[in-house]
């Protein structure tokens, strides 16, 4: 049985290194808000923002299939035709990074992170930085706007304990 573990625990360390590849074009943001708020609010954004197909894979919930307890960790995919398109013209090696994921997952400590590959990645395949730097831009703003908090609803908390001291 244990020996189960050890093999599974290896090849998902491996597709998890081959899907990444190199961790120097992930960016990992920290998220103000709580994991479920997290999601939800990447889905509405990203929606907003013209993003088709919007789907949410919770790999932790599919886990519990194996009986294995692994920390929350979602997925977000999602397309955006015009995009993929023009990137497959340039390249149609570009294709092996579509559909355009995002990675939700909350650490041993409760804190929240969004992470993403940088669309450099798309630079191994002859892609210029200046075709991809509209689509970094993007996502980037996105995810932003799903993982601040309101700047009002930290005022009024901060006006709150004020006058609680007072």
């Amino acid at each position: 049985m244990a020996k189960g573990k050890i093999v599974l625990s290896f090849i998902l360390i491996f597709i998890f290194s081959v899907s990444i590849g190199s961790l120097e074009n992930v960016v990992k943001i920290k998220s103000e808000k709580s994991y479920l708020k997290t999601i939800k609010s990447l889905q509405t954004n990203l929606r907003e923002a013209g993003f088709k197909n919007v789907k949410v894979n919770d790999i932790a919930l599919a886990s519990k299939i194996t009986k294995q307890k692994i920390l929350p960790t979602t997925l977000i995919t999602f397309h955006k035709l015009s995009y993929e398109l023009k990137l497959i013209k340039l390249s149609q090696l570009s294709a092996l990074e579509l559909p355009f994921r995002i990675l939700v997952s909350k650490d041993f400590n409760g804190k929240v992170w969004v992470s993403f590959k940088n669309f450099r990645e798309f630079n191994k395949y002859g892609i210029s930085p200046k075709a991809t730097k509209s689509m970094n831009l993007l996502i980037r703003k996105v995810i932003n706007k799903s993982i601040r908090e309101k700047k009002l609803k930290k005022k009024v908390r901060t006006l709150k304990r004020h006058l609680e001291k007072n």
